[in-house]
């Protein structure tokens, strides 16, 4: 069957939870929770930051409030680095990254 019967949210979990049994060093994710709701992809991440703790993650988000948390977070806009920091301090007045949480 392959996971056909799963749905794509279901997919994307069971995804993530397999790179997860790995254990690896550095986990890098892209994009893993696209089809979730914004509220589920927050509990998501940071149950996945408290478990890894003491290893790497490199986070791919497509929501920018989802980067609140990280050490470090680098902005990127159209394919070049446009910021990097604290998510606080690129989330200040008028910046992109608070365009990008304001747009949703």
């Amino acid at each position: 069957i392959a996971g056909k019967r799963l749905s794509a949210s279901q997919r994307q979990k069971l995804a993530l939870a397999r790179a997860l049994i790995k254990d690896p060093d550095m986990l890098v994710v892209n994009d893993a929770l696209a089809v979730a709701d914004g509220s589920t992809q927050t509990r998501i991440i940071s149950n996945v930051r408290e478990h890894r703790a003491e290893r790497g993650i490199i986070w791919c988000l497509t929501r920018a409030s989802a980067a609140r948390g990280f050490d470090r977070v680098i902005l990127l806009e159209y394919g070049r680095k446009a910021g990097e920091g604290t998510f606080e301090a690129l989330a200040g007045e008028g910046s992109a990254l608070a365009r990008l949480v304001a747009a949703g």
